[in-house]
């Protein structure tokens, strides 16, 4: 009886045009119709490296993204000699999707996160750290955004 339900929820699934978000390599029907506002700082860069990465670059795109990414770094630990050895990063990422030839946005949002670092070793290997854990959090936040963007009706 229980295949019976997996066949009648697949069957439906397939008839009202059931299509997975994320599907291998899918990016919807949004791969490289986003531009992305040229950046200007280290953490911009990575931000659009890994958005394109995923979305691809833009050939002909429908739509221009703008962001503003803001960045915070707190130490967590700290030792009994007031040393600390652990930070957390967050970041946010406000965004705005608008039509190439409008000025209005059809889509904003805000997107956050966070990620960590160790600081224990010596100080070349801290700002290596350091530097890994913001790539790491552009990263994320990207593919944030892409989730939101993907999933927005607006955009279809």
């Amino acid at each position: 009886m229980l295949w019976f339900r997996y066949a009648l929820v697949t069957f439906c699934l397939m008839s009202c045009g059931f299509h997975p978000v994320y599907g291998p390599g899918d990016t919807g029907n949004l791969q490289g119709d986003i531009r992305l506002v040229d950046p200007e700082t280290v953490n911009e860069f990575t931000f659009v490296r890994a958005f394109e990465t995923r979305m691809g670059v833009p050939q002909n795109p429908r739509f221009t993204l703008s962001y503003e990414i803001t960045t915070d770094s707190t130490g967590q630990a700290i030792t009994e000699s007031n040393n600390i050895t652990r930070f957390n990063i967050t970041g946010e990422a406000a965004y705005a999707v608008t039509p190439l030839n409008a000025e209005e946005p059809i889509l904003q949002g805000q997107v956050s996160t966070f990620t960590s670092y160790s600081a224990t070793a010596t100080s070349i290997a801290t700002l290596s750290a350091e530097r890994d854990a913001e790539a790491r959090l552009m990263t994320l936040l990207a593919d944030q955004i892409i989730t939101r963007l993907l999933v927005s009706p607006a955009l279809q």
